[in-house]
């Protein structure tokens, strides 16, 4: 019984001194979420968000002004994408907006007028970007 009491205070002598350099592995970096944007804010978005038409701007841009920006549930941009197809004669089984809604439901915002915001403005900011890339266009007389 006595070596046991020993035994046990020698290993709370050793546990005692014991003090690893770290406790668990260093913490890392979280990858850019910039992918390549060169200006502050812009987020990256999925590849279902980008390169984005401007046929497709409009129709999702008429999607969110109809269920109101301050929308935050699919049901109600649902809702607001049927209303948009049918008025704009297109194929109410039509799945590629569908998917580019459900990809942008996905995105960190308060609602889906700060959602489509973002998404909006890398566009933009992408889409100005290559205009400012192209040569300016000579005409001749």
């Amino acid at each position: 019984m006595y070596a046991l009491k020993l035994k046990g205070a020698c290993l709370s002598l050793i546990m005692h001194r014991f003090q690893p350099t770290r406790a668990s592995p260093p913490i890392k970096e979280p990858p850019s979420s910039n992918c390549g944007a060169s200006e502050p804010g812009q987020e990256f978005v999925a590849p279902e968000l980008q390169n984005l038409s401007p046929d497709d701007i409009d129709i999702l841009d008429a999607v969110i002004q109809r269920a109101g920006s301050a929308a935050t549930t699919f049901f109600t941009i649902f809702k607001a994408y049927s209303d948009v197809l049918q008025e704009r004669g297109l194929d109410p089984q039509e799945v590629i907006y569908y998917g580019k809604l459900l990809k942008l439901g996905t995105l960190k915002g308060r609602n889906w007028g700060e959602k489509w915001g973002m998404v909006k403005a890398q566009a933009e900011w992408v889409s100005l970007s290559q205009s400012q890339l192209e040569p300016p266009s000579t005409s001749f007389l």
